[in-house]
């Protein structure tokens, strides 16, 4: 296999433009790699978008870092000259993605409260949709998606740190949280913990057997894994358990005897370390109860576990019937709570101010029944599309980078899929990141396999 970078010329200037190479074996062009600027560019967003270091330094410090007024114009420039402008938002991840923003500000004359849809509107456009474009261009090669796994496992170290310099316990249970932001809610510390794993686990696989980087690795995985466990997030563990039997059946007949040896000796050990008062709420998920009497701090713990669920209950039967009632347009992007809220007055009922924790009908009753199918739409053709480039690179040896990155893409978004039943992520930054990745992906791999690098194949 001819590497990627050898393909690119010895100094990259700051904008080269990833024009399309003649490839030799005269199947099709081959995407050369942005230049040295774009790339660095593209780590850093990444770094503090899913860092929050951004968050952090203006909470702590009082400083805006304005780290985005460089590196957005950086990849935007090289996202327009770059030629795969067209091409990404004609693919059919850029179609579903174009109508789910689309429909986002479609949503907002028949909003509960206009100037605050129209702000998630412009918000998603900005960033997010912003995300998904610049993704798509470029991370066109596997030296760009090799260094965007990288950056998001930079991103899970710094997290850490920023927990350990931050994270409070919450009232309800002791549970590891944020003292600020959008991260001060353990749910959502787990999900995005459990997230950035599958690109830490990525990152290790990418490097060499013994070196630094998988040591780094496994320390960062360990600290990871203490914090997930002390958010005592149920979603969470939920998410986790499925996205790694999901991996297990996956596997080959050796590994998976591999894997059953691993939990023979983790899950024991696990469960031996875990605090009673989060074992307690874990076992909320199976019954009402613990099963036990208990008093003092974890009964008043187990108390406000069983009333989360009672609601949630609640809010997600509210949420399915507005749905139902607003099949069009629904209430207004991130309105639910306002919508609630009017209705429980107009009642002479107090509102219970509360999210949907539920992304699927945080969208369906948001944005109505439409707004769903273009979300799920997203979803499901990201899921698709990695699986078919799983299936064609398993067993070339030569894409072995690009089959690792796929898989960390596509446990990423089975995760993704299972703790967004549990919380309200429709419009945050993880599917325009997985559906950017994805398109990139596939661009890089049909230029691998077009260069006559790895056997001939039909297109992905």
């Amino acid at each position: 296999m001819i590497p990627v970078n050898s393909r690119a010329p010895a100094v990259a200037p700051a904008f080269q433009r990833p024009s399309w190479e003649p490839s030799r074996s005269g199947l099709q062009a081959v995407p050369r790699s942005p230049g040295l600027v774009v790339l660095a560019a593209l780590a850093v967003y990444l770094v503090f978008r899913f860092s929050m270091l951004q968050d952090f330094i203006g909470y702590r410090f009082g400083l805006n870092t304005r780290y985005h007024y460089i590196c957005i114009p950086i990849l935007l420039l090289a996202s327009a000259f770059g030629g795969r402008l067209v091409s990404v938002l004609r693919s059919s991840l850029g179609i579903w993605m174009i109508a789910f923003t689309f429909w986002i500000g479609a949503c907002i004359p028949t909003s509960a409260w206009r100037g605050g849809s129209f702000a998630v509107f412009k918000n998603y456009v900005l960033n997010d949709f912003m995300i998904f474009v610049v993704l798509g261009c470029v991370a066109c090669v596997l030296s760009a998606q090799k260094l965007a796994v990288y950056a998001m496992a930079v991103a899970m170290a710094l997290f850490l740190l920023i927990l350990v310099g931050t994270s409070v316990l919450s009232t309800a249970g002791a549970r590891a949280m944020m003292d600020y932001g959008t991260y001060g809610n353990p749910n959502s510390v787990a999900a995005l913990l459990l997230f950035l794993g599958a690109f830490l686990v990525c990152a290790m696989l990418l490097a060499k057997p013994i070196g630094v980087i998988r040591v780094a690795g496994l320390a960062i995985l360990c600290a990871g894994t203490v914090f997930f466990f002390r958010s005592g997030s149920r979603g969470g563990l939920l998410a986790l358990c499925i996205t790694l039997a999901v991996v297990f059946l996956t596997l080959p007949l050796g590994k998976k005897a591999v894997a059953v040896l691993l939990l023979i000796v983790v899950v024991p050990v696990s469960v031996a370390l875990l605090p009673k008062d989060k074992l307690l709420r874990y076992h909320t998920i199976f019954s009402g109860n613990s099963g036990s009497e208990v008093t003092g701090e974890d009964a008043r713990m187990l108390d406000s576990a069983i009333g989360s669920t009672l609601l949630r209950e609640l809010v997600f039967k509210e949420s399915v019937a507005i749905s139902f009632h607003n099949p069009i347009f629904g209430v207004g992007p991130g309105q639910f709570e306002t919508y609630e809220a009017n209705g429980a007055k107009a009642a002479g009922q107090r509102a219970i101010w509360l999210v949907t924790h539920n992304a699927y009908t945080q969208v369906s009753s948001e944005m109505g029944l439409v707004g769903f199918v273009f979300y799920m739409g997203v979803l499901i053709t990201t899921g698709l599309s990695l699986r078919r480039i799983r299936k064609r690179l398993r067993g070339i040896p030569d894409m072995r980078p690009a089959y690792c990155i796929a898989s960390c893409l596509l446990t990423a978004w089975i995760s993704y899929c299972v703790f967004s039943v549990f919380d309200y992520v429709a419009y945050y930054q993880y599917v325009p990141l997985m559906a950017g990745l994805t398109v990139g992906l596939k661009t890089a791999v049909e230029g691998e396999l077009a260069s006559g690098a790895a056997p001939a194949a039909p297109a992905i």
